[in-house]
């Protein structure tokens, strides 16, 4: 199959041209599917396993395809932050990442917590970085 990049500034415009039958496929994270039901075919998720919010979903892996990604999102601060302040954030961050209201709120969203911090998070996006570089160099979108 031979397809066409298409760049698009964020997934609602893509998913917009998906509905719109203007590009046929697109990339998005699984929250930015939901309430779209009717509209949109989730295909494939890009995790080691199915997530629970569309246990009928396979993964890239199962169809064959040996990518596992995923959307990440980080917090950051200004360098130099004072260090008690830096605790307060990190303990208020530890404590939110076990709120069953919080989790439960995430999962109806579509958006599963992996709740990662510091060096364990700079591994992770590094990690992920060189599973685009790779991706990248075995097909380029040219």
């Amino acid at each position: 199959m031979k397809l066409t990049h298409v760049p698009f500034k964020g997934a609602a415009m893509a998913r917009t041209s998906i509905m719109g039958e203007h590009v046929d496929m697109g990339t998005m994270a699984f929250s930015q599917t939901v309430g779209f039901d009717d509209e949109l075919r989730v295909l494939a998720i890009l995790s080691d396993k199915r997530l629970p919010q569309a246990p009928n979903v396979p993964t890239a892996k199962e169809l064959g395809y040996n990518v596992v990604m995923g959307s990440y999102r980080g917090l950051v601060a200004p360098a130099g932050l004072p260090e008690a302040t830096l605790k307060k954030l990190k303990v208020a961050l530890d404590k939110l990442s076990e709120d069953p209201d919080f989790l439960e709120d995430m999962k109806n969203r579509g958006t599963p917590v992996q709740y990662n911090s510091g060096v364990a998070y700079e591994f992770l996006a590094q990690e992920q970085n060189e599973i685009a570089k790779k991706i990248w160099q075995e097909t380029p979108w040219k």
